[in-house]
């Protein structure tokens, strides 16, 4: 059957984007440690299915920047066991169904030993495919489909549900900013869509069973994935007083808030997760809130003094001439989760050989051999089992002072779920109510 259905993929003509990057020479395997059989693979495959185009292309773009250079990084340094990494790119457009499409054509390359995407609702159609086609899928935004049927050869490596670290944003100001009488009244501020009905639920429902004592959610208000006028919704925080605001969007949410907080002449402190945390989200909000927050599981482009970051910022500037990327967090993300993968790919060609990177070996090297692994402080430790295909439950909290500069506040948090088993399909289908 499966023959049978790449055979009638291959005559179909798809429109769309192909962007095929090799990403360095096969440099020589490391002299120390045990030699690997020789390979008998020119290269590895590997696919990055995202958005380099439409509302989410500001998230999309950075990340994959932020994959490609990883794989450059491995590749300058032998390679996985001296077999060099080439990075596919396809352009989703926002629309899950070209996502599929896109899976449908790619699977059949030879060598293929990731598949990487960026839209949430994609995963849930192609994860059965990956089953049936027995190749490891991976996601570079918030984790999908990670219970069954969907997680035999679903992996994430970059971090817990975006509503949960919104509770933990929201609990760490509470306990360490939050100067006023009584409990704060929190405006909820959301993308509308798969992610942004995952994140509502999970703080709507919360609220409402456990997290009443320490704040009260006096308005919930939904944004369009492309901003382009959010009056009535930062009205409606004003007029419910709230003291602060809870935004889940992508960064022209950001943006869009800082323009408005300012014409209303509303000041209330900021927790984001956004896209863009650096220079183009600080403007927008400097000196229109009192105070903004986010908390993010990889750490900031800007903290050159952990080594392997100045390193990216070197070959930044070597392969482009500028050590400089507008989106210190989308792009971060990107080598956070592509080095995590390739350190897998490294123990599995150690423990299997070269010429075995299968689904099945690959899967075993995430579920027994990654046990906090510490990611050469890139991110927060990485830790996978069969039962928990995603790596990361830790964020650090940081913001920006006016001038711009970074300023990291805890280190890593334990993020803790509201509940087991809460990110189900079902979760992306209905908007939640107070």
């Amino acid at each position: 059957m499966k023959s049978s259905r790449l055979s009638r993929l291959s005559s179909v003509v798809v429109v769309l984007m192909l962007i095929s990057v090799v990403v360095g020479a096969c440099a020589r395997p490391p002299e120390a440690g045990p030699s690997p059989a020789k390979s008998e693979i020119s290269e590895f495959i590997v696919a990055s299915i995202t958005d380099l185009s439409g509302p989410a292309a500001d998230v999309g773009k950075p990340t994959g920047d932020g994959m490609l250079d990883a794989c450059v990084y491995t590749n300058e340094r032998g390679g996985i066991a001296g077999v060099p990494l080439r990075v596919v790119m396809m352009d989703t457009r926002y629309d899950p169904a070209v996502a599929v499409s896109w899976y449908k054509k790619i699977i059949s390359e030879k060598n293929l030993i990731l598949i990487q995407f960026l839209q949430t609702a994609a995963i849930p159609l192609v994860a059965p495919l990956s089953v049936e086609d027995k190749k490891i899928i991976a996601q570079s935004a918030e984790p999908t489909g990670t219970f069954p049927p969907y997680n035999k050869y679903y992996f994430n490596a970059i971090e817990p549900l975006f509503g949960d670290q919104l509770r933990l944003q929201l609990r760490w100001w509470t306990d360490n900013v939050w100067k006023g009488p009584g409990k704060p009244k929190v405006a909820l501020l959301v993308m509308d869509g798969a992610v942004g009905l995952s994140c509502g639920n999970i703080i709507v429902k919360a609220w409402q069973e456990v997290d009443k004592e320490w704040y009260d959610l006096v308005t919930l208000q939904w944004l369009s994935p492309a901003v382009v006028d959010i009056s009535t919704q930062v009205l409606a925080a004003k007029q419910a007083k709230a003291d602060v605001i809870l935004l889940m969007h992508i960064s022209q949410g950001g943006i869009a808030l800082g323009k408005e907080l300012e014409t209303q002449n509303y000041h209330p402190a900021v927790l984001a997760y956004v896209s863009v945390m650096g220079t183009p989200l600080t403007k927008a909000l400097k000196d229109k809130c009192v105070g903004w927050y986010t908390c993010v599981s990889n750490r900031m482009y800007e903290e050159v003094d952990v080594p392997i970051i100045k390193e990216f910022h070197d070959l930044r500037a070597k392969r482009y001439g500028s050590d400089y990327h507008k989106d210190p967090i989308g792009y971060m993300r990107g080598v956070y989760f592509q080095m995590t993968y390739n350190e897998v790919f490294q123990r599995c060609a150690a423990k299997f050989g070269v010429n075995n990177l299968t689904a099945d070996n690959i899967k075993y090297i995430f579920e027994n051999d990654m046990k906090s692994y510490d990611t050469k402080n890139i991110g927060a430790p990485v830790s996978y089992s069969a039962e928990n295909h995603v790596g990361i439950m830790a964020s650090k909290m940081y913001t920006y002072n006016t001038d711009l500069t970074l300023v990291g506040l805890t280190d890593w948090i334990e993020v803790l779920p509201w509940v087991t088993g809460q990110n189900t399909v079902e979760f992306h289908k209905s908007k939640p109510t107070l």
